[in-house]
C-alpha cells in the first residue's frame, strides 16, 4: 500500500502526544533538538511551514516536516522506529522529491547529523550531496531536476 500523508492544521491536533511522545524517545531525540512545547503551534501557524503525519496501511508511520525558504526547501524525516529499515524514508524522500505537496522549491536541503549514520547512507542513495558542515550537522542538498 502507497504512504499517504494528513497535513496537520491545528496545535490541538489529536495526534499531537502520540507524535511527543515518539519524539522523546531515546533513539529519536537524540538527533532532534525541538522545543516540543512550542513546536506543533510553530508548524500550524507558519504559512511556509507544511507539517504531514505519514501513513502507511492507515497507520501512523512518521512524521514530515518542509519548511520554505526563497527556493529552498529544508526537509526533516522521522520515520517512528519500528517502521524503519522497511523503505519508509526511501519513499518519503522520493514524495518530496517528485513534488507530490506542489510546492515551489529548486533545491532540498537536510542537516544531519553526523552520528546519524542510517540517515546519511539514506539521504546519499537519494543523490543529496553534502555541502557543508556545522558543528554536528552535517548540510545536504538535492537539485531539483
Amino acid at each position: 500500500m502507497p504512504i499517504t500523508y494528513k497535513r496537520m492544521i491545528s496545535a490541538t491536533d489529536e495526534d499531537i502526544s502520540k507524535l511527543i511522545s515518539i519524539f522523546k524517545l531515546p533513539d529519536v531525540s537524540c538527533y532532534y533538538s525541538i522545543d516540543l512545547e512550542n513546536y506543533f503551534s510553530y508548524v500550524t501557524s507558519n504559512t511556509n511551514v507544511f507539517f504531514y503525519k505519514v501513513y502507511n496501511n492507515n497507520e501512523m508511520i512518521g512524521a514530515l516536516h518542509l519548511e520554505i525558504d526563497g527556493e529552498t526547501l529544508f526537509l526533516s524525516i522521522v520515520v517512528f522506529p519500528k517502521f524503519q529499515n522497511k523503505g519508509n524514508g526511501s519513499k518519503i524522500i522520493k514524495d518530496v522529491q517528485n513534488n507530490i505537496f506542489r510546492l515551489e522549491y529548486n533545491k532540498i536541503e537536510v542537516a544531519i547529523d553526523k552520528g546519524n549514520i542510517p540517515s546519511l547512507k539514506l539521504f546519499k542513495k537519494q543523490e543529496f550531496v553534502p555541502v557543508s558542515k556545522d558543528g554536528n550537522l552535517l548540510n545536504y542538498i538535492y537539485k531539483m531536476q
